[in-house]
């Protein structure tokens, strides 16, 4: 299945030809039909044209009367406020979108809020304020492929971003906070992003905070016949804490506070939730969390249990080089309604009261590749039972000051607290075989005799950190099929691992 495929630092790139002139022919059909509409609060005039930034329209509600075709540009004018929603029901096309864009120079165009309907739109460069008031910013309703891409959604008292029953949404460079519901001894959820029955969901060099529910939630609902499923986080960066200025009265600015009157806002940075019951009858919803950072999820009086990320249910989540700190719970982990399957890999963990709570007899989690460090009180706590952790791999991790007993692979080092950063990074070509399941990876400090393997599913780029300076490690990549069988190694590589190289 694999042969000579493991490489360093290398990408293999193949080009595709196109026959490019009956493109060119429907994309000038595409521009010829398209039309851009302008709106300007200022010197705009509903009765006019709207066809041109000298005779623009004046209020978002001109949206609601006219027919728009695909490839359409509205654009919202620049320094400008509207205090209305922007409410769009329309279907553009996958080649020509229909486009909510700003123009002209100054701060980004604000409006009030906003549902979203129709398919194949993109919604960008606009604040979403919804100035205190008891409603969600923006809601999206039966939305087939929406992007969303650099929108400051915030100033609420219910979601910041609510998506129901859409497909195919790219939530791209946006800023989501201060969603805050009740008060601090009496939080009510207000989420930055909550999603029901949607599929194919990408959130990418997004920022959330201050949010006094989940920075993002996934599936509220719980319908069996459409579940929530295939969620992509990157780049993306959920936080919390004390605010620096008042919001309402239940919410107040407490960053001048000594430390134990510090207010930190919300429950979770991520919390699944699939079906209390027939969970057995459906496929898992697949989570995957690549290079992002969460913090301030700290203990308080009024929510049980904190934890940067909640997941529960029926769920297969991948995490890769996730930075989490400054929390009560890093990862509480449930092995109820259908287990989570969790695989943690190249995480650091600093400053958390727990750095993994494990309940339920939580089965298959693995967590390779990792740093458990600094001011962690307890670095595995089981509650409910401990029954699954047999299934559990635990390889290639580090450990400040003492490791716990299920680390006991020898792989699984105690460090001072001086790790270096130092890691090799693994590439390797893309097996394409239709069954195909994952790969393993294999290393070890003697050629073709290797340690156990560290499955990292479908990806074909790895990286190995906490290898010891001055040694010569050998590698190996595998592959293997649904139905558990495995390919020889692929081709050696060695590598005499010194200080400061990757």
């Amino acid at each position: 299945m694999i042969n000579n495929i493991l490489n360093f630092g290398k990408v293999n790139f193949f080009r595709l030809l196109f026959m490019i002139i009956p493109l060119f022919i429907c994309l000038a059909a595409f521009e010829a039909s398209a039309v851009e509409f302008y709106i300007d609060n200022n010197i705009g005039n509903d009765s006019n044209s709207g066809l041109s930034s000298s005779s623009p329209w004046k209020s978002l509600s001109k949206i609601d009367d006219h027919s728009f075709s695909s490839g359409d540009k509205i654009f919202l004018k620049k320094g400008q406020i509207w205090n209305e929603d922007l409410n769009l029901d329309v279907s553009g096309s996958a080649a020509a979108p229909v486009t909510v864009d700003a123009y002209g120079s100054g701060i980004l165009p604000e409006i009030r809020g906003g549902t979203i309907s129709g398919a194949y739109i993109t919604i960008k460069n606009l604040i979403i304020d919804r100035a205190k008031t008891d409603d969600d910013a923006l809601r999206l309703r039966g939305v087939n492929s929406i992007i969303l891409q650099n929108l400051t959604i915030r100033n609420g008292l219910q979601d910041g971003l609510d998506v129901a029953r859409t497909v195919d949404l790219l939530i791209d460079s946006c800023q989501i906070h201060h969603f805050l519901a009740g008060s601090y001894t009496n939080q009510v959820d207000a989420h930055g992003i909550a999603i029901v029955k949607s599929q194919d969901i990408v959130i990418r060099n997004t920022e959330i905070h201050h949010v006094s529910g989940d920075s993002l939630q996934a599936d509220s609902e719980r319908e069996e016949t459409n579940l929530t499923n295939n969620i992509l986080i990157e780049d993306c960066h959920f936080w919390t804490g004390p605010l620096s200025e008042n919001f309402n009265s239940g919410w107040i600015k407490t960053d001048d506070k000594p430390d134990g009157q510090k207010q930190y806002p919300g429950e979770n940075a991520i919390d699944t939730k699939v079906l209390k019951f027939g969970w057995e009858n459906y496929p898992p919803m697949s989570v995957t969390i690549k290079r992002m950072k969460a913090h301030g999820w700290k203990n308080d009086d009024f929510i049980d249990n904190k934890a940067v990320f909640n997941l529960k249910e029926n769920v297969e989540v991948t995490l890769d080089d996730i930075t989490v700190y400054d929390s009560e719970i890093a990862f509480r982990l449930r092995g109820t309604r259908g287990n989570a399957d969790v695989s943690i890999n190249n995480a650091t963990i600093s400053n958390c009261e727990v750095a993994v709570r494990a309940e339920d007899d939580l089965q298959n989690l693995q967590i390779i590749n990792s740093d458990f460090g600094t001011g962690i009180g307890t670095q595995i706590l089981f509650a409910g039972g401990d029954g699954g952790k047999d299934s559990w791999i635990f390889k290639n991790n580090t450990f400040f000051d003492r490791k716990p007993e299920i680390a006991s692979d020898p792989s699984n080092i105690v460090t001072d607290g001086t790790v270096s950063d130092t890691k090799v990074i693994l590439k390797w070509n893309p097996n394409d075989e239709g069954d195909l399941a994952g790969y393993n990876i294999y290393f070890g400090t003697s050629s073709r005799d290797y340690g156990l393997p560290i499955p990292v599913g479908k990806i074909t780029e790895y990286s190995l950190k906490n290898l010891e300076v001055g040694k010569v490690y050998y590698f190996a990549v595998t592959s293997f099929d649904l139905s558990g069988n495995e390919s020889g190694f692929s081709k050696e590589i060695s590598l005499n691992y010194k200080e400061g190289e990757k």
